[in-house]
This record gives structure tokens, C-alpha cells and sequence, in this order.
């Protein structure tokens, strides 16, 4: 059941106005208009035209005739005095209708907002009023038939009260108002006044009602909490009744300092003097006090602290109570509806209805109404009513949907309005049903009521008419977004109902997904790349299912190590034209056969390729890319003249399964490519980026590797254990060959196999010189790395793989994104660290990158030294060199830098300068490791 609570504030009271159901609005043309608003155009000259609306109410109160409404519309400052009158059958009525039309007397004003003065037939319904500092709200003087009625009135501290009747006034209503804001009178009846009903008004924080000298006055069914000294005092009146009110929480000076003023009057819920006592009625009221010890009624002079109590006493408040109207039942289906005065609606408008969870104690005509101002109404604890459609075509049939329950399981019936001229009213609000004729757009409403009262507003709903079609056919639309996500749109048509409900199946055995709403973009990751079928099924709004399907391969592909295996060697006619030794002309490019050759499965995207360029005679670079592709500004590997040199290249791989790789030089050379391992969108081994650490550095106690000698390195559990160990497949290693004492080369491979005869890095007497490699981990967790010539040695790792890596690779179209010599990021200068972006320009890149694939250039050094790469913001010490070289030489090396943060994105990397002059450098950006952070 519903108890709506009483009104604490006066902005709440203010907010109350609008639910008072206003009073029945007289045609336009007996209609006068006074409004004050921004714009309205007003004159207190013109005649109170909505188009030239009168400025002040007094300026309607000079004119007004019998029945005439003036409509309020503003906030007005002043006194207004109403003399003038109406008919019984033609009274004038102030309104402020529906909206929030106030009035406040000055402050300086002696004066009421309302002074109604020898007036008759006169009713002010539906605004705020307010007093001044030293007057009332309202004052009715020597009237008759007078009805103030749905206002909010409201008293400054220390004014004179709120609303009163003087002089010789008779038969005036005072109803469904709120009284609120200080410790003053709220509704006084004089002297000579008669015949006045004050009913269903909510009294808080005032004095109650106050009659003195007066006769045959209906006190009914207010409700009055938190008054100060009384509730009701009755002085010196005859012919008075006290009915169906509610006082509760009486308070006093001295029990609640602060809010009430000190009184020398008897405290009490009812007060009545030993001149009333027996000219008033009192019964039916619920007197319930602020302390158990508060005495409840004062009569005659004697206190009396219980209704039972008081009844033995003096035979009066037979059917009173105590109890806490806020805490029981005593208030419900429990008044007199015979009593003087008493409505058939509350406070809000809402009918006198029978609680049927409570028993009728009441008596007269509606033995069940409730005491007080507020009558108890049926409540709504469910409401799932809607129209099953917002998309239906014509000839469909729609229908509602859902139920609406309510506290005391009374049946709901509907008023049902379709929006094309067809209205239906008091059916089963869950079986309306309708059949559109014509195509259009139309606004449905329905209006529950029952017989409760319970408040359900209405239902509205827009519902799209359209053309008879096909059948329910899903379309399914996929876009990539990052390295294993998609974004998916599923559409339903061509049978014009919308849709009620879809669930996909993204087909890697995770649960079906249901969409909500239908939302475009839904946003899914797989935690591995591969094909997968993506299954949508879908219901209309009729209730038709279908389903429809797409394949989606993500672009993350995992790596598989492999071989090495030489897949050309132009000195010796491998993948030479006509399989002839030749070498690669000045500006040629010579195409090399990837996937589907040397037992490599077709459809790789990437390859992992070791490029060695042998003896050139000029300097020059090597850029390897796609078959069939523009061949990109970019470059993988950089020699000078008469230099031998090795390098990783991560190179994308034509649908046919071709690699590219252009010799950027203006001499004839020999190269090499030899494959370590391929990427392909299929479950296999996914990558672990690590913060460059150094396993091995034979200058540091273990000695140079001897000539044709081997050393072998632990991987697995190594890094102070953040390699784990088991389960790697490879390793991502930069290999330095320090100061050879000869010409030679050496060759990374799993420890416990043969050495392969291919080289992973050549190197030159004296020179010091690094090279990324991807090497294949030994059943041991080791690799071996065997050296032609006596050379020291140093490894560090940077990632591994796995077949739990998470991170999959992403091949992106090259881009130089650090040029130095050319204006692109700034020359590193001698021990500096300088930022560089490295992923601005990449297409498409994933906002979950976790490592980015590089080629770096030191071009044209002029002295020794080395490069550092990692993450900009680790706070890590400075990891060791990526790219190595002597004065003079440009060289260059693959580095796979991580990402600080991949779910931000971070897009720089520091770079440090160990040697004493400043160096240009170029990064080629050639794609990038990723994750899926998230999947639904």
C-alpha cells in the first residue's frame, strides 16, 4: 500500500502544486489572463488577453465579473484585495491552473498576499502564496461562500499566521492546501465568523487550526504534523466538530528548542476550553504525541495523555487512537465519511478507495475512508507493460506485452490509443491488440487504471509502420579492430518487424553472446588468432527466429620457428633467374618464394628472414616486402662498402606466398635470405615482450668463444626467472659478436641439434656488431651459438615464444617514422636519450600493442658507439645496446621494442647515445605485437 509522506519544505510544497488536480477552466472567452513572465507582452491597461495579459493580479481583481476566471501565470509581488463577487451558480475563480503561479506580499506590506473583503462566491485554487514578514498569506473578511482550495501557503518566522477568516464570513472552504515554513497559526477562525469548513489540508510545522468565538465550524480530515503548542484548540465556539484528523508529533519550546516559540498555552494535540467543551464533537481522529509523556488533549482545563483516557472522561473520541500514523494502520479505512466537511477525494485528487488488506472500521456512506488528508491508494510493485514491436509492417499484428501488478492484486484495465484514429478503453491491458492498414509512423499510448487508485503512468511508445516483405534474413557485417578483434553489426530484414532478441556465437567455445538493443559496433576479441565461424541468431518482434553466419579471420597471426632454411643465395643460383648465379643488379629486386615452398605451409602472412648481404661494393640497403605491394620507402638492412653484414627482417608475404627484396644500391650484390620461421592467422606460438635483460657477456669472467668453438646459453627459467620454465619455443635475442680476432660469422640454433651451415651473423676482424634473431629453443631450454673465429659474446633477451603467449603479430604497410637527417625527431646527441613516436603513423595499429617491429639506422657515424632502445617511462636502468658500430659506418639492426603501457597505447620510445658524438638515425616501423585486453 501507498502512503505518500507529508511535505517537509516549502520548495517541495511549491513542486506539490502541480499535482493538484486543477478546477474545471471556464471557456476562453470568460477567461481574464494575468501573466508577468519574460515576454509576455503585459499591460495593466489593456483588458487580460493572452496576447495582452494584465501585469498584477489587482488589475484583474478591479474588473473581474461573475464568471470570469483569472488565469495566473509568474511570480507576483504584491497585496491584492478581491472585493468584487460572483454568483452561486457564476462564481470568480483565481487559478493558477497547472502551472507554478505564486504570490508574495511585500515584505513591508501590513497587508496579505489575499485579502478577499465583502466578497462573495469567490474561490482561489491552485498557487503558492506567501505572507510577508509581519502578514498572513491570506485574509477572508466578512465573505461568504469563499473556497480556497489546492494552494501552498507558506509564513515568514515571526509572521502572522497563514490563512484567516474575520468578521462576519460564512461559509467558507478552506481545502487541500499545504500549510508550511514557521511557528504561526495556519488556519484562524474569528470571532462572528460561522459555517466554515477547514478539510483535507496538510498542516507541517505550523499551529494547527485555531477556531476562537466562532460557530458551526467542520474541522475534517486534515493532516497536521509537527505542530507547535496544538493541533487543534478550540476557544469559546459553539456547534464545532473535530473529525477524521491526523495530528501527530505536537512539539513545544521547551521539548524542541529552536523551533517553536515559547507559549503560556495549554500543549496539547487537542486543545479545547471548558466554554467549547460541549458544543464540540470530536471523533475519529488520530492524536498521536511527540512523547510518550506529552499530554494528548487538553479539555476543559484537564490534560488527558490517552484517547481512552479522554473518552471515559468526557464520552468524547470514541473511535480516536494513538498510535503512529506513520508506523500502523490506524489511519486507513478507519473515518467517518458522514462527518461535516469530509471529501470524496484526498489531498491529490485521488478517490476515498477501500484498502482490501485492511478491515473497514469506519462508518457512513464509504465506511472506507481514511483519516487525515491523504488517503492510502493501491501501489504498482511490477510494471513490465509494453508493445511487443517498435517496427511492424502492415497487416502485422501488435500487441502489448508484460503485466502490472500492484499491492493489492486489483486487475488493470487499459485505455489502448494506436496513433491512427483507433482507440479501445477497458481491456486487458496484456491482450490489446491492433492490425495497421497504411505505412507511417505512429505514437501508441496506454493508460492503466484500476479500481485501487495505484498511479501508473502513461505507457508511450513509437511503432514504425512498414511494407510487407521477405522473410527474416540476418546480414552480418564485420570489421577488424586490432589485432584479435572484430566489431559486429547484426542487421535483421526484409520482414519488417524489428528485432526482439539476438544472440551470437563467436565459434572459439566460449558461451553465446547476447546483444542488447541490437547495438551496432559490438565489440568482440579472440584470445587467439585462427578463423572462426560467427553464428547470429535472431528474433523478431512477431516471434519468427533465423539464423545467419560469416567466417572472420583476425589478422593476428602466431609464429612457428623454421629451419633455418636458405631460400636464396644469389652467388649460388638460389632463386636466381633460371637458377643461375648472378648477382642482385644495382636497383633490382629479386622475388623469392616463401609460403608453400621448402615444406612452409601456404597462407603465412609474415616471415621471419635472415638477410646477409656479402662483400657489396658500395654502400647500399636492402628492403624487403610483399609481392605484388608498392615497395615501401623503408629499409631492413644497411651496409657500407666491402662490409658483410647480417640482419632480421620480419617481412610481409604476398597472397601466393612471394617476398620482395630490393637491392638499394647502385652496384650489383650477392645476398643470402634464409628462413628462421613463419606467422600465420592460426593457433601456434604467441609472443611475451620482456625489458631488455643481458644473459651472457663473455667479457665479463667466462672468456671469448675459441674458433669453432660453442657456447651454449640457458633461456628456459633465466632473467631472474621472468623466462618461464617450460614451454618456450623461441627466443628473442640481439647477439653481439665483440671485437673478433677474425673474419667469420656465427650461427644460433637449439642446443642438442646439429648446427645448421647458414650464418646468423657475420662479422669483421675487430668489429663489434649486433643482430636481433628469433633462435629456437632446445628440448634443454637452451641454444647453442657456435663461432667461426674467437670472438666475445653478449645476449640479450627482449621476449620469447610460447604457446601460452598472448601477444599475436600484426604486419602493417612500412613506415620510416624517425628520419633525423631529414627533420623527423631530432639527432640523438653524444649520452643523451631522446623520445621518439614510433606508432603516430602507423595504419590501423591496436590500442593493446604491447611491442613494436623496428629496423634502426645509424647512418654515417662519426665516431663509436652504441643505441639503447626502451620504453619511454619504465624508470628502468638503461638496457643494453640494440645497434653497435665504429666511426664512419651506417648499420643497422631489427629491435622489437615493448610498449610501456599497451592498453594507452604509449607511442614513444627512448633512445640513448652511449658514444661521445651525436649520430643521425632512421626507425622503420614494420608491425607490431598485440593482445586482446578484454572479450565479452
Amino acid at each position: 500500500m501507498l502512503r505518500r509522506g507529508i511535505a517537509l519544505s516549502v520548495g517541495a510544497l511549491l513542486c506539490l502544486s502541480v499535482s493538484v488536480p486543477p478546477a474545471a477552466s471556464a471557456a476562453s472567452a470568460d477567461t481574464i489572463y494575468v501573466d508577468n513572465t519574460s515576454g509576455a507582452n503585459c499591460s495593466d491597461s489593456g483588458t487580460g488577453t493572452p496576447t495582452v495579459p494584465f501585469c498584477t493580479i489587482q488589475a484583474a481583481a478591479d474588473v473581474v465579473e461573475p464568471g470570469q476566471t483569472v488565469q495566473l501565470a509568474g511570480a507576483f509581488v504584491e497585496s491584492v484585495t478581491i472585493s468584487r463577487s460572483g454568483t452561486a451558480s457564476a462564481p470568480i475563480t483565481f487559478t493558477g491552473g497547472t502551472g507554478q503561479a505564486s504570490i508574495g506580499a511585500p515584505d513591508s506590506a501590513t497587508l496579505p498576499a489575499f485579502a478577499v473583503t465583502g466578497a462573495t462566491d469567490v474561490a482561489i485554487r491552485n498557487v503558492a502564496i506567501f505572507g510577508g514578514a509581519t502578514s498572513k498569506a491570506v485574509v477572508i473578511s466578512d465573505s461568504s461562500r469563499i473556497t480556497v482550495d489546492g494552494t501552498n501557503q507558506d509564513a515568514n518566522p515571526g509572521s502572522a499566521g497563514y490563512l484567516e477568516i474575520s468578521g462576519s464570513s460564512s461559509h467558507v472552504t478552506v481545502s487541500r492546501n499545504h500549510f508550511s515554513g514557521a511557528d504561526a497559526t495556519g488556519v484562524q477562525v474569528d470571532a462572528g465568523s460561522h459555517d466554515d469548513t477547514i478539510t483535507t489540508n496538510d498542516m507541517f510545522r505550523t499551529e494547527g487550526v485555531v477556531v476562537t468565538s466562532a460557530s458551526h465550524v467542520a474541522v475534517t480530515s486534515n493532516t497536521i504534523s509537527a505542530a507547535c503548542d496544538h493541533g487543534v484548540a478550540i476557544t469559546g465556539s459553539t456547534g464545532i466538530s473535530v473529525q477524521n484528523n491526523v495530528i501527530q508529533n505536537v512539539l513545544d519550546s521547551t521539548s524542541v528548542p529552536g523551533i517553536c516559540n515559547p507559549t503560556t498555552s495549554p500543549i496539547g494535540g487537542l486543545v479545547v476550553d471548558g466554554a467549547s467543551a460541549s458544543e464540540v464533537t470530536a471523533d475519529y481522529n488520530i492524536v498521536y504525541p511527540y512523547h510518550s509523556t506529552d499530554a494528548v488533549y487538553q479539555w476543559a482545563g484537564t490534560a488527558y495523555p490517552t484517547s481512552s483516557a479522554f473518552t471515559s472522561a468526557t464520552g468524547q473520541g470514541v473511535h480516536d487512537s494513538n498510535a503512529d500514523p506513520q508506523h500502523s494502520d490506524a489511519s486507513i479505512d478507519s473515518a467517518n465519511s458522514n462527518a461535516p466537511g469530509e471529501l470524496t477525494a484526498d489531498l491529490y485528487g485521488d478517490s476515498r478507495v477501500d484498502d482490501p488488506l485492511v478491515a473497514n472500521t469506519g462508518t457512513g456512506v464509504r465506511p472506507h475512508d481514511d483519516r487525515g488528508a491523504i488517503e492510502t491508494v493501491d501501489s504498482v510493485t511490477s510494471n513490465s507493460l509494453a508493445i511487443n514491436a517498435t517496427q511492424a509492417p502492415v497487416g502485422g499484428t501488435v500487441h502489448t506485452t508484460g503485466t502490472i501488478t500492484d499491492t493489492w492484486s486489483e486487475p488493470f484495465t487499459c485505455a489502448a490509443d494506436f496513433g491512427d484514429g483507433t482507440t479501445v478503453t477497458d481491456v486487458d491491458c496484456a491482450k490489446v491488440s491492433h492490425i495497421y492498414t497504411k505505412t507511417g509512423t505512429y505514437t501508441v499510448t496506454l493508460t492503466p487504471t484500476n479500481a485501487g487508485a495505484a498511479q501508473v503512468y502513461p505507457q508511450t511508445t513509437q511503432l514504425t509502420v512498414v511494407s510487407q516483405n521477405g522473410p527474416l534474413t540476418p546480414r552480418l557485417s564485420v570489421t577488424q579492430n586490432g589485432a584479435l578483434g572484430l566489431n559486429l553489426t547484426v542487421t535483421g530484414g526484409k520482414d519488417g518487424w524489428n528485432l526482439s532478441g539476438e544472440t551470437v556465437d563467436f565459434g572459439d567455445g566460449n558461451p553465446p553472446v547476447t546483444l542488447t538493443g541490437n547495438a551496432p559496433g559490438f565489440y568482440y576479441g579472440y584470445s587467439k588468432p585462427g578463423t572462426y565461424t560467427i553464428k547470429a541468431t535472431m528474433t523478431d518482434a512477431n516471434g519468427a527466429t533465423a539464423t545467419g553466419t560469416t567466417k572472420f579471420t583476425p589478422v593476428g597471426a602466431d609464429y612457428t620457428p623454421y629451419g633455418p632454411v636458405r631460400l636464396a643465395d644469389t652467388a649460388h643460383g638460389i632463386s636466381t633467374p633460371s637458377g643461375v648465379p648472378a648477382k642482385l643488379g644495382a636497383g633490382g629486386t629479386l622475388r623469392v618464394w616463401v609460403g608453400g615452398h621448402e615444406g612452409v605451409p601456404a597462407g603465412i602472412t609474415s616471415a621471419a628472414l635472415n638477410l646477409t648481404v656479402n662483400a657489396p661494393q658500395v654502400a647500399g640497403q636492402l628492403t624487403a616486402f610483399a609481392d605484388g605491394v608498392r615497395r615501401p620507402a623503408t629499409s631492413n638492412l644497411s651496409f657500407g662498402a666491402g662490409q658483410t653484414i647480417s640482419g632480421l627482417a620480419i617481412v610481409p608475404v604476398s597472397g601466393a606466398g612471394w617476398v620482395d627484396i630490393h637491392n638499394g644500391s647502385s652496384a650489383g650484390i650477392n645476398l643470402t635470405a634464409d628462413l628462421d620461421g613463419y606467422f600465420q592467422p592460426k593457433v601456434a606460438n604467441g609472443f611475451t615482450t620482456l625489458i631488455p635483460d643481458r644473459l651472457l657477456d663473455t667479457t665479463k669472467g667466462t672468456g671469448p668463444v675459441a674458433a669453432g668453438g660453442i657456447e651454449v646459453v640457458g633461456i628456459a627459467g633465466a632473467d631472474n626467472g621472468q623466462l618461464p620454465s617450460t614451454g618456450i619455443t623461441a627466443a628473442l635475442l640481439n647477439v653481439t659478436a665483440i671485437a673478433p680476432r677474425a673474419n667469420g660469422s656465427l650461427t644460433a640454433y637449439p642446443d642438442g641439434t646439429t648446427a645448421p651451415t647458414e650464418a646468423s651473423l657475420t662479422y669483421a676482424k675487430g668489429q663489434t656488431i649486433s643482430t636481433t634473431m628469433i633462435v629456437p629453443v632446445g628440448a634443454d631450454g637452451k641454444i647453442a651459438i657456435a663461432s667461426s673465429q674467437q670472438t666475445d659474446l653478449a645476449v640479450d633477451v627482449s621476449g620469447y615464444f610460447s604457446a601460452t603467449g598472448r601477444q599475436t603479430y600484426v604486419a602493417v604497410p612500412p613506415v620510416r617514422a624517425v628520419d633525423t637527417k631529414n627533420g623527423v625527431g631530432q639527432p640523438l646527441g653524444p649520452g643523451a636519450t631522446i623520445g621518439y613516436d614510433l606508432t603516430g603513423k602507423i595504419v590501423n595499429q591496436s590500442e593493446w600493442t604491447s611491442t613494436i617491429v623496428t629496423t634502426t639506422t645509424v647512418v654515417a657515424a662519426t665516431g663509436a658507439g652504441s643505441v639503447s632502445i626502451y620504453p619511454q617511462g619504465t624508470g628502468e636502468a638503461v638496457p643494453p645496446a640494440t645497434v653497435n658500430w665504429a666511426a664512419g659506418q651506417t648499420v643497422s639492426n631489427a629491435a622489437m621494442p615493448s610498449i610501456l603501457n599497451g592498453l594507452n597505447g604509449v607511442a614513444s620510445e627512448s633512445f640513448y647515445n652511449s658514444g661521445s658524438t651525436p649520430v643521425n638515425l632512421t626507425v622503420d616501423v614494420s608491425g607490431y605485437f598485440a593482445f586482446t585486453y578484454r572479450y565479452q
